[in-house]
């Protein structure tokens, strides 16, 4: 398959999923940490699995 330069449309698009995937980790992380430190009442409910 050979290489093709992206347009400019296409590489913001995928320049902005980019950054929302690592908007969606950090997130994720956060919530991780904050259970293990035992300050998050999303997991002192016990609502595991629930997103």
């Amino acid at each position: 398959m050979a290489e093709r330069k992206l347009s400019k449309e296409e590489f913001t698009k995928l320049a902005n999923l980019k950054q929302k995937q690592k908007k969606r980790i950090k997130a994720r992380n956060e919530l991780i940490k904050a259970n293990e430190e035992g300050k998050s009442e999303y997991f002192a409910k016990g609502n595991y699995g629930t997103w």
